[in-house]
């Protein structure tokens, strides 16, 4: 397994297929008593990639340390960056979402410093509702992930109260982007309200790791963790058998 930071490139990373947004040290404990093994920290009140304090941050990479890869949430690239959490914390991932950079000309650039620091963690971040988030469509944050050389992609939802992923794109549309990411390279990581019963099909049909927060926790996505849920979820992923060569069907 990869370390607590990720120098290596795309082909190393042993890339677990459960992802969990936690918002504490807390919630990162329990995931990882139930065999989380990717765990997300965000605030999941603040939107899509809402940004967790600096403290939970803190908190969180400590409960992974190297035993176990983890991520941060920036928040959107156009609104005030968040506190910067403490610069010897190497997380695995560090993502922020792009809505409301569609119309910008620059917005790879503004991606690129905002991401400067964190090297070969930077992940890029599509919508699958771009249009409505005001966001870059999904091939031209894909193309820019491949130039930038991200070492996975992630297809996320914005708006959490226009439906799942599979709402706002069909199967087809889901094979297209899998394909496209895998083509350059990276990984495709899967998001977007989705449901445990979600979780097996996306893997079958090529996602390389799913990402959940509300169907980990006990109501909405902004309740707690249940750990419950957090064990049927571990299963269903253990127990998906995955092609090598897995590809979406319609």
């Amino acid at each position: 397994m990869l370390g607590h930071h990720a120098d290596a490139s795309t082909d190393s990373i042993q890339l677990p297929r459960l992802l969990v947004s936690v918002r504490n040290a807390e919630e990162a404990q329990l995931a990882v008593d139930e065999g989380v093994r990717l765990i997300d920290v965000k605030e999941p009140r603040r939107g899509s990639l809402g940004a967790a304090a600096a403290e939970s941050v803190r908190e969180v990479a400590d409960i992974c340390d190297s035993k176990f890869l983890w991520s941060v949430a920036l928040g959107e690239l156009l609104d005030t960056p968040p506190a910067a959490f403490p610069a010897d914390l190497r997380p695995t991932f560090v993502k922020c979402g792009l809505s409301g950079c569609g119309p910008r000309t620059n917005w790879q650039e503004l991606w690129q410093r905002r991401m400067a620091h964190y090297g070969g963690a930077a992940v890029a971040v599509v919508y699958a509702d771009w249009a409505a988030a005001g966001a870059p469509s999904a091939g031209d944050v894909v193309d820019h992930a491949a130039a930038a050389h991200c070492p996975a992609v992630l297809l996320d939802t914005f708006d959490k109260t226009r439906g799942s992923l599979l709402q706002q794109m069909t199967r087809e549309e889901i094979a297209r982007w899998i394909s496209s990411v895998h083509q350059g390279g990276m990984k495709a990581v899967v998001a977007g309200s989705l449901t445990r019963e979600m979780v097996g099909p996306l893997l079958r049909e090529g996602a390389d790791c799913v990402a959940v927060r509300g169907a980990a926790c006990r109501g909405s996505r902004s309740g707690p963790l249940d750990r419950t849920a957090l064990r049927k979820l571990v299963s269903t992923v253990n127990s998906t058998e995955v092609s090598r060569h897995a590809a979406v069907k319609g």
